[in-house]
């Protein structure tokens, strides 16, 4: 179970940093008729992710 959560984890940072990529990109560009919305939820899930990383790793420890 730890390992298939931290899969979980480490696809969802993947996942994360990708739109956040595109997102930065897309607003360098002027895209941003929602940016005001996407960015604060898309650091707030990196945020979570980190966080719940780092307590696998401290359960596993």
């Amino acid at each position: 179970m730890p390992t298939r959560m931290t899969k979980l984890v480490d696809y969802g940072l993947i996942i994360a940093t990708i739109i956040f990529a595109i997102y930065t990109v897309t607003s360098a560009i002027g895209w941003t008729n929602h940016g005001s919305f996407v960015t604060p939820m898309l650091i707030l899930m990196t945020l979570l992710m980190l966080l719940s990383e780092r307590e696998e790793k401290q359960k596993n420890a």
